[in-house]
């Protein structure tokens, strides 16, 4: 597979196990069937007009996807306006109807795409932009931030919208660019 410029986040489709959605520099959200025969594009969408950090296929739609940009707009059949860039885009894997997504104002959004006037959740306390949201289950996320930190979430037990305490922190990383992946639990 090739891309006309770099490419920024690649997701695989946990339904339709050939197809994988790619996002790019230039602001365009590419959806492709992989055959390793033919290397062909199956959709191409031009949502966003900047840089596009991460896109994220619904676990429970498999026809869903979401993506994060600079531009904090697109012209899908949803969209969320965030006054910041979108870092990361996360589906929980047991509902279509939820997404956290990372941003440059340090915090993490918690929405409900039946109501995406108004977040849910969000959570704050990190220093610097969040680049990494991963679910553990539907009400338990880890973000990863370029302050050099890690926070463990439990949104189960919040009884309000601003969350500002995570339930464990963890430190020490050494490098800004703290990466992130869930394995099993």
């Amino acid at each position: 597979m090739s891309s006309r410029c770099k490419l920024s986040s690649i997701c695989w489709n946990n339904y339709i196990k050939g197809q994988i959605a790619s996002s790019n520099f230039e602001g365009v959200v590419q959806f492709q069937i992989w055959d390793v025969t033919r290397n062909q594009v199956y959709m191409e969408l031009k949502e966003h007009y900047r840089r596009v950090w991460s896109v994220d296929f619904s676990w429970s739609n498999p026809t869903l996807v979401a993506s994060g940009s600079d531009d904090g707009s697109g012209t899908s059949v949803g969209t969320i306006k965030t006054k910041a860039n979108v870092c990361c885009v996360q589906f929980p894997s047991d509902t279509g109807n939820t997404l956290a997504f990372g941003s440059a104002d340090h915090r993490v959004y918690y929405y409900d795409l039946r109501n995406p006037g108004v977040p849910l959740y969000t959570l704050t306390g990190h220093n610097k932009i969040v680049s990494y949201v991963k679910f553990l289950d539907s009400l338990t996320l880890v973000s990863s931030s370029t302050d050099n930190t890690l926070k463990l979430w439990d949104l189960s037990e919040s009884t309000s919208q601003v969350i500002d305490c995570p339930v464990q922190l963890f430190t020490g990383h050494m490098n800004v660019k703290v990466g992130l992946s869930v394995s099993d639990g």
